[in-house]
């Protein structure tokens, strides 16, 4: 069987295996990125980056895109237009070896159904938190593991990405706001407010904020619930929630509304994706 050779191996084509692989060929090292996966989101995941994100990004030539970032195909474009790094989708690594000069890496194609292998001096796991990486090779061979830390947290929560819509007189005439002068920009803001917003409403914690470019209007709903089982209704329980939150009986300055609580319009909100998500604080041992 043929062996090609690599200097690095990125498994996971997420932001984090697609930005190390820019990084690395910002510095013209050839890498090749291996993900199992064959399509991507089309919503964006990301919704913050940090000052050293940025500064990354920033630093690899990529500034221009920031806004987009989030979108996973953003990265891909500029992975593909790079002569040093070459992304292969539908590509799931399968097993290693170690030898003398560096790791022999076997993925299988899955379109192809052959193994493959690739050798390389370095082999990444940026495969998330279910790495195959780390749980088949490293935990066997280097007794790397994943464990509590000293903040211990295990919790269930709903996830949600929103779009949302502007209602115009046009479009909803019966809403009383534009009786009040609110133009549909004034209601967007006073509903969905800028920043990042930490909650804790009567019985769940609540994460919530907008993401993205602005015009782009994209929400992040996040809350915990108790527990998920495969007959949770995740949507049922987003609507629930996010029903009181968005219905609005005074403005931003504590003035009343006259005519009562006004709800914002549910067909301007459109979900892009709600799903339940477990979230657990871990560490490796060393």
């Amino acid at each position: 069987m043929e062996v090609e050779s690599i200097p690095v191996v990125i498994v996971g084509a997420g932001p984090s295996g697609l930005v190390l692989g820019l990084c690395l060929a910002h510095y013209h090292v050839h890498s090749i990125i291996l993900e199992k996966e064959v399509n991507v989101a089309d919503d964006p995941r990301g919704v913050f980056l940090a000052a050293d994100a940025l500064r990354v990004l920033w630093q690899i030539g990529i500034e221009k895109d920031i806004p987009s970032i989030g979108h996973e195909r953003c990265l891909r474009r500029h992975v593909e237009e790079s002569p040093f790094c070459t992304l292969r989708s539908g590509c799931e690594v399968v097993d290693r070896r170690e030898v003398d000069d560096g790791v022999i890496v076997f993925y299988l194609d899955n379109e192809k159904k052959v193994t493959k292998q690739i050798s390389c001096q370095w082999l990444v796991g940026a495969d998330g938190k279910r790495s195959t990486v780390r749980k088949d090779f490293l935990e066997p061979s280097a007794d790397i593991r994943q464990g509590p830390g000293l903040v211990q947290y295990d919790g269930t929560w709903v996830a949600a990405n929103l779009h949302i819509r502007l209602p115009t007189p046009e479009t909803h005439p019966e809403l009383p706001l534009w009786e009040l002068g609110y133009t549909p920009e004034q209601v967007y803001e006073m509903y969905w407010p800028q920043g990042w917003h930490f909650c804790t409403p009567p019985g769940r914690a609540t994460a919530c904020g907008r993401f993205g470019p602005h015009q782009d209007r994209l929400w992040r709903h996040e809350f915990a619930v108790s527990s998920s089982n495969d007959s949770m209704d995740a949507e049922s329980l987003l609507w629930a929630h996010l029903t009181p939150m968005i219905t609005r009986r005074e403005d931003q300055a504590g003035r009343r509304f006259p005519g009562g609580a006004v709800p914002y319009p549910r067909d301007c909100i459109e979900i892009w994706q709600c799903r339940p998500y477990t979230f657990s604080h871990r560490v490796v041992n060393r």
